[in-house]
């Protein structure tokens, strides 16, 4: 190893330490991401949410405060005449009110779509967060390692992508219920931000997963 010598940044002497530093830091940055658009993700899977009515009103009230915390869509009312509907992925749409029982599940096509985007996206951002601490594996740092892991977050990238761009494209029964009413307005809820904010964190994160691997083998 060099001796340090007075006047000269470290960074210049001891340029295999200030890799091993730079792949660690990158490394835990982009964990810490992986980790945030995961807990994300367990959010997005609400989207498949319904219940069956109970004859206990406490637990109905449950289920609807559950649905309206994570629905993807709601027309809001413009006054108290008018009750607020929250919708997800159940393309019959669910109403919430204190006294309205849901809207009876129905399996169709769209809701399959969007419960299947979401799964599958979850299912490969979840096996990232497994993967990842391989890159920190002396053997699986390499190209390869990049590759399995990028390659795996890039799928799940591409199906939270679809999920948002599919709900936003689809008229989910909230937006349908604004545009043939004046007094409804349309507004996207809690699980369509929490999983734009994903696929946009997961856009940032997949450039430096590698990133530390690079810098730990330049720093060899």
């Amino acid at each position: 190893h060099p001796v340090p010598i007075e006047g000269i940044p470290a960074i210049f002497v001891f340029p295999s330490a200030m890799g091993l530093l730079g792949s660690m830091c990158l490394f835990i940055l982009t964990l810490v991401t992986v980790i945030a658009c995961w807990g994300l993700g367990v959010f997005s899977l609400f989207v498949a949410y319904w219940w069956v009515p109970s004859v206990d009103e406490d637990t109905n009230q449950v289920h609807r405060d559950i649905l309206k915390n994570t629905a993807w869509s709601m027309a809001q009312g413009k006054n108290e005449s008018f009750i607020d509907v929250y919708c997800n992925a159940n393309s019959v749409g669910m109403i919430y009110d204190s006294k309205i029982k849901p809207a009876k599940f129905e399996m169709t096509d769209e809701y399959a779509t969007m419960v299947a985007l979401v799964a599958v996206g979850f299912v490969f951002l979840t096996l990232v967060l497994c993967l990842m601490p391989c890159l920190m594996c002396g053997r699986c740092s390499g190209n390869k390692g990049c590759g399995c892991v990028g390659g795996t977050a890039f799928i799940s990238w591409v199906f939270y992508l679809t999920a948002w761009a599919y709900w936003a494209a689809k008229d989910n029964p909230c937006k349908k219920l604004s545009e043939n009413s004046d007094n409804y307005d349309h507004h996207y809820q809690a699980g369509f931000a929490c999983t734009v904010t994903l696929w946009i964190l997961l856009t940032f994160a997949i450039p430096c997963m590698c990133g530390g691997a690079s810098q730990k083998n330049k720093g060899k």
